[in-house]
């Protein structure tokens, strides 16, 4: 078995595999707001406005974050110094994604998706228990 290269700390990692860019993340955020804005609805608009700047705000707080472990000499015991830094980046994901939940309810109903047929079983029925789906 082939080991793996170890990566230095701070280290950013790319391709499909790892996190995106900073720049496509940042992009993504502002994809966001800008699609939120463009919604007809005041509250939703600016909900998701506010979404997309705390998701800005998040990311650059974990860059700060994983820059102030890539400097330390001994990130284990400086970790107590980062935890509010990191307390702060929790609540952020918790209320990004309370956000997220509130818009998607603000959103109309949209008409469900059709089910996809099931496969046969080894028994070659498409149902439960060997019953004929649809019976």
């Amino acid at each position: 078995m082939s080991e793996k290269p170890a990566r230095s700390p701070g280290e950013q990692v790319t391709g499909a595999a790892g996190p995106p860019p900073p720049e496509r993340r940042l992009a993504r955020s502002n994809d966001y707001r800008r699609e939120a804005l463009a919604d007809p609805d005041a509250l939703a608009a600016n909900l998701g406005a506010i979404n997309g700047d705390l998701m800005t705000i998040a990311y650059r707080l974990l860059q700060a974050t994983d820059a102030a472990f890539a400097r330390s000499d001994s990130p284990l015991e400086d970790f107590a110094s980062l935890l509010p830094a990191i307390g702060v980046g929790s609540q952020l994901a918790r209320q990004i994604q309370r956000f997220a939940e509130f818009a998607r309810r603000l959103r109309p109903p949209q008409a469900p998706k059709p089910a996809l047929p099931l496969a046969p079983g080894p028994d070659g029925s498409t149902g439960p228990r060997g019953e004929e789906n649809g019976s």
